[in-house]
């Protein structure tokens, strides 16, 4: 790390820990309770809804941070996210997947500022290292509050829970705008158009299937998957959470490696080595087995999600003079992956059902084929960044 750690960068790593504890706190009961009265297909909405409605966002906050800055962007995303934690204790389970869309809306103003913050505040050659440390922090403080839950939520309560969730999530909205208030980015579009990302579109091509694809492990990764191994292990919730944030913890540390190796030989290729790994881990994962080798093999679509988030934002950030824009238009990109192929998955699964999750192994043939080709395209070609 450079000797003197950016002010801003401290920061965004605070912003990433807290609300990562939040979701910690959240997160699994709203799966689970979604799951127990209307089932998989329900959990899957919910991350659809919540994916396009980010992917919509994500790019409204390149663009509002280059109008209104770090601060503004930022905080608006945590009131919103305040909002939908309020509603989500006043309305039923069927109304879920509404309020699930501005939780994502608001995610969508948040997170992408954050790690565009993050990628601006640190050297060129520190990038997917600095995106990196800040994923892994994020994700020790979310599997951490995952388990942290279940005990707390015999002491306080679910409402007890909401309720700190939400008084933590006011506190950082107010000093994240004080202190950010007149932080500004390190680009300027003039116009807020829309058309930036055409710009971006153009440069980045080659890049797009792997983004999507890896977008819907992701999008897997957020609820389907824990929904899903709590059906097949038959565990309580507080059980099911415990196994859960076991299986992160196996592959948060290698992200560190993967993101190094990137800095210094290059993302591309190790984009698409990441991309076939966690493919054929699905087809494990499809076959009903002991919950404990299931939740060990859960381990690896996460190792594959945590590596790859900070390798293809550092990439994707390398084509681009527009930092910022490059890392929200990153995050549209694999929300709607994560939002097309989570749902798709759902349905398959909901009229056709056997004995195998059938959706998870026709989407694991349908990436390796697809990542091959364009892997195949791409290197006769010589468009890949050496």
């Amino acid at each position: 790390m450079p000797k003197n750690i950016p002010r801003n960068f401290i920061i965004a790593l605070l912003i990433g820990i807290f609300g990562m504890i939040v979701y910690g706190f959240i997160r699994p009961y709203i799966v689970f309770r979604s799951f127990e009265v209307y089932g998989l297909l329900a959990v899957a909405s919910l991350t659809a809804g919540f994916m396009l409605a980010r992917a919509f966002s994500s790019l409204y906050s390149g663009l509002l941070i280059s109008s209104r800055g770090y601060g503004f962007t930022g905080s608006c995303g945590l009131f919103l996210l305040a909002i939908a934690y309020y509603v989500y204790t006043m309305v039923p389970v069927n109304v879920y997947p509404i309020v699930r869309v501005l939780e994502g809306f608001a995610s969508g103003l948040l997170w992408p500022s954050i790690q565009a913050l993050v990628v601006s505040s640190v050297p060129s050659n520190w990038r997917a290292r600095g995106l990196s440390i800040y994923f892994v922090l994020g994700s020790v403080a979310y599997y951490f509050s995952v388990w942290i839950a279940s005990p707390l939520r015999h002491i306080i309560g679910y409402n007890g829970l909401f309720t700190a969730s939400i008084l933590i999530i006011i506190g950082m909205a107010i000093v994240y705008g004080i202190i950010m208030w007149k932080v500004k980015p390190s680009y300027s579009i003039g116009k807020t158009e829309f058309s930036i990302y055409y710009k971006l579109f153009r440069k980045t091509i080659d890049l797009i299937p792997i983004a999507i694809v890896m977008g819907g492990v992701g999008g897997l990764s957020l609820d389907y998957l824990l929904a899903y191994a709590r059906g097949i292990s038959g565990f309580n919730r507080d059980l099911a959470r415990l196994y859960w944030s076991y299986a992160g913890y196996l592959g948060l540390i290698l992200s560190l490696l993967f993101s190094y190796l990137a800095d210094r030989y290059g993302g591309e290729k190790i984009n698409y080595g990441i991309a076939y790994i966690v493919s054929i881990s699905l087809i494990a994962i499809a076959i009903p087995t002991n919950p404990l080798v299931l939740y060990s093999l859960l381990s690896l679509p996460m190792i594959g999600n945590r590596i790859f988030r900070p390798v293809i934002r550092s990439t994707m950030v390398s084509r681009t003079s527009e930092k910022e824009l490059a890392v929200t238009y990153t995050n549209m990109l694999t929300n709607i992956g994560a939002a097309i192929v989570t749902l798709s998955i759902a349905l398959i699964n909901y009229f056709i059902t056997i004995q195998f999750n059938i959706g998870l192994i026709i989407y694991s043939i349908i990436s390796i084929t697809s990542i091959t080709l364009v892997y195949l395209k791409f290197s006769r070609q010589g468009t890949w960044k050496k």
